[in-house]
C-alpha cells in the first residue's frame, strides 16, 4: 500500500516537472517569436516600442543596487519611451 502510494506521488511530480518545463519552454519560444517580429516589422514605431522594450530589460539586468532604483530608472526609461522618435 505505501509502495503505491510512493510510486503514485512520484509519478505525478514527475509529470507535474514536465509540464512546468513544456510551459517554461513555450514560454521563451513565445518571447523570442514576438521579439524577432518586432524587430522585423517595417512598421518604425514598432521598431522603437522593441528598442524602448529592450533598454528597460538592460536596466533590470545589470548590477542590482536595489529595488527602489531600478524602479525608478526603469519609469523614467518608460516614460521617455512615450515620446515620438525624432524623425
Amino acid at each position: 500500500m505505501q509502495d503505491d502510494r510512493s510510486r503514485m506521488c512520484r509519478v505525478i511530480r514527475q509529470l507535474f516537472r514536465r509540464l512546468l518545463w513544456a510551459w517554461l519552454i513555450l514560454k521563451q519560444v513565445y518571447f523570442w517569436v514576438t521579439l524577432v517580429s518586432i524587430h522585423t516589422s517595417e512598421d518604425r514605431s514598432v521598431r522603437w516600442g522593441a528598442r524602448c522594450y529592450m533598454d528597460c530589460i538592460a536596466s533590470f539586468s545589470q548590477d542590482p543596487v536595489t529595488a527602489e532604483a531600478a524602479a525608478r530608472r526603469a519609469s523614467k526609461r518608460a516614460a521617455s519611451c512615450w515620446q515620438t522618435p525624432a524623425a
